[in-house]
């Protein structure tokens, strides 16, 4: 029997407004968690707190299999049109680099939180998912800024992985025409951020 590390976020509003590579996102994609979690752990003051061993366990995340995600049903909201700098020029008057943009985010059906599992199976793993579960309490927000969130990690029993409510998606590395693709971490990742950062 194997234990599950669960990453919950929790959204404060029923709405996510995050974007895939086609287009809408829904569920949030595993890279789009990654990305979160990292960027809370990296935020002011947590910055200075940074360890090889954090490091060590996003390495560890960005080297397994994509996770099950348990996510409630969502559909596509009312839109609305909101105006943006356009960021072509520093030339022209603020009035005249705005430029439009369709917004239309996905509301929340049957719930408001959204679970990633991963398989643990050994215990330097569980060191890693350990690490993992406390930095996952630093999530700010899965999405846009205003998708906040409450995040929190846990290592759950195959049973209580099992319990969980949610639609269950599998998302995968590559993509199949036709079928919406989910971004997922891969061996390197946290050091490409790290140097866009930089």
């Amino acid at each position: 029997m194997t234990n599950q590390l669960c990453i919950s976020t929790t959204f404060l509003d029923p709405l996510f407004h995050g974007q895939g590579d086609e287009g809408p996102e829904w569920p949030p994609s595993p890279m789009r968690l990654f990305q979160a979690m990292l960027a809370g752990s990296r935020t002011g003051c947590r910055d200075s707190r940074w360890t090889e061993a954090k490091a060590e366990a996003f390495r560890w995340l960005e080297s397994r299999q994509p996770p099950i995600i348990l996510a409630p049903s969502a559909q596509a909201a009312t839109g609305h049109v909101t105006f943006v700098p356009n960021n072509d020029s520093d030339r022209r008057e603020r009035q005249d680099r705005l430029t439009s943009k369709t917004v239309i985010p996905h509301l929340l059906l049957d719930g408001d939180t959204v679970h990633y599992l991963w398989p643990i199976e050994t215990e330097v793993e569980s060191s890693h998912a350990e690490v993992l579960c406390r930095e996952a309490r630093n999530l700010i927000a899965l999405g846009w800024g205003v998708d906040q969130v409450a995040g929190n990690g846990r290592i759950l029993s195959d049973t209580e992985a099992h319990a969980l409510l949610g639609n269950r998606w599998c998302a995968w590395t590559g993509s199949l025409p036709g079928t919406q693709s989910s971004r997922v971490p891969t061996v390197g990742s946290l050091k490409d951020l790290e140097e866009v950062h930089h």
